[in-house]
């Protein structure tokens, strides 16, 4: 039975993940042009994203690093800018993180462009971020550089310094080495795991931000006794939008896993639900250390950090508000002591965070990272409701059964 859901397991990892595409894609890799030496460039963060400059048809843009996706996105607005002209007639179906199907326009760019590093005829997809779950006031996202184009160099990303190094050849570092498969179908990394004992498959994936694994709930017997949280609401985001409405646990602490054959000590949260899939973990995982991601190698070494990644609290609201068009309601809740007494439901309109109005916001990451601010400082947050109600929360620690 324990290798029969192994089996399983293991086919939903590889093909059921994120942002996969279809099998009618246009995989073929265009021309790449690289130095004979490594070139170092400066990097930014904002939430949990890694951003690097690029350029598509010469045209300069902020791109999110995101390996787990299958090629390039580009923003419709830039892509106009850069010349590359989406219709219909070139369409292709993918499935996004949330499992859901999506259909983007294809097409292929005369070059991309990371610093000397570089794509000639690359495969490139539509994405609307201006619409999007990316859209905020920090940055101009111009797209997302995927694995398509990533998986042809080695990267090494000092987050101590916020720079990336890109190199033609593997890249030497001192730390703990991690061998990984890539499915080449969907150039997408995956890492033999062991969690409490059973083996599986975790995917990597950068596009996912937190500090948290996320996790089938096929999972659950393997944490039979251990203390839960449970939620209720939108468990995440992908190129698709938010997912569907689903019952989240959460495992917090006291289980062991390793990362190809290494044991290791960061514990993430763990959440396990119908929505996912498989097993990933996201970016903010490999921020605690520094990260050299040789895929000449098929290997990820990670080595110390000269300072710390800064911790986020684990406290919670037992609310959190999302906002969709014009509009922010209540999108997840968690059992916590703050909704004591508070009339509060799933999907309930809000009118204002601390006296911010949806305007205020541009899109959901905005807002998302609006919260997260507020409860890592300690501050309260108080909302007011469609139906008149103001209510106040602090930041407590979720209720475990």
């Amino acid at each position: 039975m324990k290798q029969l859901f192994l089996l399983l397991f293991c086919l939903m990892c590889y093909w059921g993940n994120a942002q996969n595409v279809s099998e009618n894609a246009f995989r073929k890799a265009g021309k790449i042009t690289a130095p004979t030496t490594a070139k170092t460039y400066p990097m930014h963060l904002w939430n949990d994203f890694i951003l690097i400059d690029a350029k598509v048809n010469g045209v300069p843009g902020t791109f999110i690093w995101d390996n787990g996706l299958s090629f390039i996105a580009l923003d419709s607005m830039y892509a106009i800018k850069a010349g590359v002209h989406f219709h219909k007639k070139k369409e292709e179906t993918i499935i996004d993180g949330n499992e859901k199907t999506i259909h983007l326009e294809a097409q292929y760019a005369d070059k991309v462009e990371v610093g000397a590093f570089s794509e000639e005829h690359a495969a490139v997809l539509d994405l609307n971020i201006d619409h999007g779950v990316f859209k905020n006031r920090e940055h101009e996202i111009s797209g997302l550089i995927g694995g398509g184009f990533s998986n042809h160099f080695n990267w090494s990303f000092d987050f101590d310094k916020m720079l990336v190094t890109i190199s033609p050849k593997p890249i030497p570092k001192e730390g703990i080495q991690l061998k990984y498969i890539i499915d080449t179908f969907n150039n997408l990394d995956y890492f033999p795991m062991t969690i409490n004992g059973q083996d599986i498959y975790a995917q990597v994936d950068f596009g996912m931000v937190g500090e948290v694994f996320s996790a089938t709930d096929q999972l659950a017997p393997l944490f039979e006794g251990h203390p839960v949280v449970t939620s209720v609401g939108y468990n995440s985001i992908s190129a698709g939008g938010l997912n569907r409405v689903d019952t989240i646990y959460t495992i917090q602490d006291n289980y062991e896993y390793t990362l190809s054959g290494h044991k290791m000590s960061e514990l993430p949260r763990l959440e396990l639900s119908g929505s996912e899939t498989g097993f990933k973990i996201g970016s903010r995982y490999f921020m605690h250390y520094n990260v050299t991601i040789n895929n000449h190698d098929s290997v990820y070494i990670l080595s110390p950090r000269l300072t710390a990644l800064p911790s986020k609290s684990r406290k919670a609201y037992g609310v959190f508000v999302l906002k969709k068009r014009n509009e922010m309601y209540i999108g997840r809740l968690s059992n916590n002591p703050n909704l004591n007494g508070k009339n509060v439901d799933l999907l309930q309109k809000v009118i204002s965070i601390n006296g911010k109005t949806a305007k205020d916001f541009y899109g959901i990451m905005d807002i998302r990272d609006y919260q997260e601010k507020l409860k890592n400082a300690g501050k309260d947050m108080v909302l007011k409701m469609e139906d008149g109600n103001v209510y106040k929360f602090t930041p407590q620690d979720d209720i475990a059964n």
